[in-house]
């Protein structure tokens, strides 16, 4: 399933509220995402695996070839998490019309 920017750009702002790490698929901040995007754990879990290969301050390694558009947002928003942040907050307000549409993943 294609990933909308605005997914992406959630899973950035969990790759940095959990201490910029990839997080396994059962935690809880993974499940909450999930939850909203309607998207799998696993596949949540595996974003923030690509934004810790693209994190230069993240030692450990990641997971390879990220998509460009996870580029692309990485490098619009890992300079200011301020504005990240105020993104974030207005596509969890605005709930995408792509987000309520989905089914619910399991």
């Amino acid at each position: 399933m294609h990933w909308e920017i605005e997914e992406d750009i959630l899973v950035l702002c969990l790759y940095f509220a959990v201490s910029r790490r990839a997080v396994g698929p059962a935690h809880p901040q993974v499940i909450e995402l999930s939850n909203f995007l309607r998207r799998g754990c696993a596949s949540i879990a595996m974003r923030t695996g690509n934004y810790a290969a693209i994190d230069p301050e993240n030692e450990n390694a990641g997971l390879n070839h990220p998509a460009q558009q996870t580029q692309n947002a990485w490098n619009q928003y890992h300079a200011d998490l301020n504005l990240l942040q105020q993104e974030c907050s207005r596509i969890r307000l605005e709930a995408p019309d792509f987000v309520q549409q989905r089914e619910p993943s399991l």
